[in-house]
């Protein structure tokens, strides 16, 4: 097993040649862990660091939304290890806040047990919010592109009054 500063900088010099020509990091993940069997998630990870290397030379903030994520399409934490250990120490430097909306019981667990054991210096930057409504505290709306199945969801879960936008003042 190579040693970690080697792999990042493998890693990274194979993301920038390789140049993933995907639509989306979701359709990537939701692929990568559909067929888990036949296929491992190092696409996945190189893509989640092509698009996160630009952003973490200063502070930035991750909202994962868990809307709906079958167990099939959870990562196993060998992954979530692998990620931690792979990525460069100013990536979690940097990270402000990990915010999970809609996270079930099992990933509030997940969470819980890899920020506790595996990755202590993390631990308060991750956030479990029920709702949409709980981020918006934290960052603008603006600053958002929230897919329409994740407001539908979460209206369903809290009610309609609960994700009205505030009235512009």
């Amino acid at each position: 097993m190579w040693p970690v500063p080697l792999r990042q900088l493998r890693l990274v010099t194979r993301v920038r040649i390789q140049r993933l020509y995907i639509a989306s990091a979701s359709t990537l993940l939701r692929e990568q862990m559909h067929h888990r069997a036949s296929m491992c998630f190092s696409r996945a990870l190189l893509y989640l660091i092509y698009l996160l290397d630009p952003l973490v030379k200063g502070d930035y903030v991750i909202a994962y939304f868990h809307t709906l994520t079958s167990s099939p399409n959870h990562p196993s934490f060998a992954w979530l290890r692998e990620v931690y250990n792979v990525l460069p120490y100013k990536y979690k430097k940097n990270l402000k806040a990990f915010y999970i909306i809609h996270p079930t019981f099992w990933t509030k667990m997940v969470t819980w047990w890899f920020t506790t054991f595996m990755a202590p210096a993390i631990k308060q930057k991750v956030h479990n919010l029920t709702g949409v409504e709980f981020l918006y505290s934290a960052m603008s709306p603006d600053q958002l592109e929230i897919p329409a199945f994740i407001t539908e969801y979460d209206m369903s879960i809290n009610g309609l009054r609960y994700f009205q936008p505030e009235a512009p003042t």
